[in-house]
């Protein structure tokens, strides 16, 4: 690798390497990789580099998870980790609610959270945002809108229409007590985002629905979100 660096072919190759190399000793892999030439401002080497950060921090999280989370932390702002972060979450859920609820509280941006958690939804919903879905990792829309409005900040606010519309509609009666339970802010801001999500399209009832709104400005933009 040393004698080729920059080789475009041999890039794509980074993300085996550095994972089974971070497994062994982070510090050593770490060091390899940051004397590396740039990667091509191109696609293709945008791709090879997200996929070797990928590698690294992944192998990294195998031998020290602390140390691996806090590097992904600090670089949150990096395009390319990325897709990494949204790994991070997703494997972090899978193990544990609270430690993914954790971590993307972190991320410096509520718009990081926000895609972040977003990754995660899909992920373990309809399964099509890395394109492939072990059954065992699926959840119900019910148990993923429950735990995406215990994050703090509200990073979820424009994320949780789909999901909460997947509940209402496998589960209406089920869906529409728990809502009634949830606290004014809370209620108001899934009903918002229901309005413009994918599932709302019954125009009669998305406007039945944004009428409940208790915060009047929120209910006037919901109203003309489905007007619309």
């Amino acid at each position: 690798f040393d004698e080729n660096s920059g080789n475009d072919a041999l890039q794509g190759c980074f993300r085996t390497l550095l994972f089974q190399w971070a497994r062994l000793d982070p510090e050593s892999a770490r060091s390899w990789f940051e004397r590396q030439k740039p990667f091509p401002d191109t696609e293709d080497g945008k791709r090879n580099l997200s996929d070797a950060v990928h590698g690294f921090v992944f192998g990294w999280f195998d031998n020290n998870r602390s140390a691996a989370l806090d590097f992904a932390v600090s670089n949150a702002s990096n395009e390319s980790f990325q897709e990494t972060l949204h790994s991070l979450a997703t494997t972090l859920f899978l193990k544990s609610e609270e430690d993914a609820t954790n971590f993307i509280e972190r991320l410096p941006t509520t718009a990081l959270q926000a895609k972040t958690l977003e990754s995660v939804v899909q992920y373990t919903t309809t399964g099509v945002f890395l394109g492939y879905q072990d059954p065992a990792d699926q959840r119900s829309a019910a148990t993923m809108t429950k735990w995406m409005v215990h994050l703090p900040g509200e990073p979820w606010a424009d994320e949780i229409g789909q999901v909460a519309g997947m509940w209402q509609t496998e589960d209406p009666a089920g869906f529409s007590a728990w809502l009634a339970q949830q606290p004014v802010r809370t209620k108001d801001l899934i009903l918002y985002d229901q309005c413009g999500s994918a599932n709302r399209e019954n125009a009669p009832e998305a406007l039945q629905q944004a009428a409940t709104i208790s915060d009047v400005a929120l209910r006037e933009k919901a109203l003309a979100k489905v007007a619309s």
